[in-house]
């Protein structure tokens, strides 16, 4: 690692900056917390935030007493983790997968259960999973997944985009170490990521591939060098991906005011124009063959239980989440110029998190008392990595660079 990302990252030598941690250490905790609520009440989830918290600082203290270890080093302790990662979750999958564990996770099965039946050629939201719920997954989700249905289970989605995650990092941070510290921590302490993957669910490789997918066609868009059909490929890709979730969408303002600011209006209105062409193309079809089965946005529209307790609550939070993407994108269009996309990547954390932290809000006014159980779905994993994006710099320690 450079120092001259030390500079742009604004780190400070042996003084961590604090609002930063407790903001990296909550949004580490927040992820888990209708996981924990769930089985150890709400003095559990002040116990675990408190045990993430201080996880943290320790983590903090002890790598940063070490000078990094060198590429190939890191490198190798990196494929020992994934090692133990692929084996826990051969040993435990089969288990979890049968309801051996008592929990129970059907986002694989929608997965593979589409995209076979659109492979047969017929229509995968008449489907249902094996517990009987409709299937989820977009279109582009159905599409990203297949090779790996016909590898035998999507599941295997996620060791990839691991592994491309960890070299999403490098490339981030400039250091192989503190990648591995980083891709590390976060399932070392939190157990809602954890079972996100030994359960084969789809938030994982979804949030991964958002990420990563933003961050290089970012690159593409910001190149002056780039000619039009990496252009091309790159947001007619960005696009698929952007139909993997609904909520997703909602990063475009985002992306579009970035790319506006980094290379000109018309260029950014353009690419735009290719992402959501792109997402049009594949998502309409599906939704004509027969709208009222075009479960993706029946199953996300999860707020409408609430529009007896607070009158139109789904679209305020739609409304607000749109907000909070405009506000984000104009923050991020004004601020000073830069090489770094840190508070990009803190932007959409926040647009991606804006609906389920409204959904606890409602689900906490409709019980009476303080309700993370929409967070027991895990849904707060998808927006993991750019958290760790846009905070993680501040596990960092500068005297930790190698020279």
């Amino acid at each position: 690692m450079d120092k001259e990302f030390h500079k742009s990252m604004n780190l400070k030598s042996r003084i961590p900056d604090w609002v930063d941690f407790f903001v990296f250490s909550g949004l580490i905790s927040i992820c888990s917390f209708g996981f924990v609520q769930k089985h150890a009440g709400l003095p559990g989830v002040a116990g675990y935030a408190i045990f993430v918290t201080c996880a943290l600082l320790l983590v903090r203290f002890v790598a940063g007493k070490f000078r990094p270890v060198g590429k190939s080093k890191s490198i190798w302790l990196a494929i020992a983790f994934f090692v133990i990662l692929v084996g826990l979750f051969l040993v435990v999958y089969p288990i979890e997968n049968s309801g051996g564990l008592g929990l129970g996770s059907d986002r694989d099965d929608a997965l593979n259960i589409g995209v076979r039946s659109l492979a047969r050629g017929h229509y995968p939201y008449y489907e249902v999973t094996q517990f009987g719920s409709p299937l989820s997954p977009m279109p582009g989700q159905l599409l990203i997944a297949a090779p790996f249905v016909a590898l035998g289970n999507c599941v295997y989605q996620n060791w990839l985009w691991l592994a491309i995650l960890f070299l999403g990092y490098v490339k981030w941070f400039r250091s192989y170490w503190w990648s591995v510290v980083l891709v590390v921590v976060p399932f070392l302490v939190s157990p809602s990521l954890l079972y996100e993957w030994i359960s084969g669910g789809d938030l994982i490789a979804n949030g991964i591939y958002l990420f990563i997918c933003m961050y290089a066609a970012g690159k593409v868009a910001t190149n002056e060098k780039s000619g039009w059909i990496s252009l091309l490929a790159s947001h007619v890709g960005f696009g698929i991906l952007m139909c993997s979730r609904p909520n997703a969408w909602f990063l475009l303002p985002l992306y579009g005011l970035w790319v506006w600011k980094k290379a000109g209006f018309s260029r950014s209105l353009c690419l735009l124009l290719i992402t959501g062409c792109t997402v049009l193309a594949l998502v309409l079809p599906f939704y004509f063959h027969d709208p009222a089965h075009f479960t993706p946005l029946t199953t996300c529209d999860k707020l409408s239980q609430y529009n007896g307790l607070v009158p139109h609550a789904s679209l305020m939070v739609l409304a607000l989440t749109g907000l909070v993407s405009l506000f984000g994108g104009m923050r991020v269009f004004l601020a000073p110029s830069g090489p770094d996309e840190r508070l990009l990547w803190r932007w959409c954390m926040a647009v991606l998190m804006t609906p389920i932290l409204s959904t606890v809000l409602l689900s906490s006014l409709s019980s009476h008392h303080l309700d993370f159980g929409v967070l027991a779905d895990r849904y707060g994993v998808m927006c993991l990595f750019f958290g760790v994006a846009g905070w993680g710099a501040c596990m960092i320690h500068e005297e930790a660079v190698a020279g």
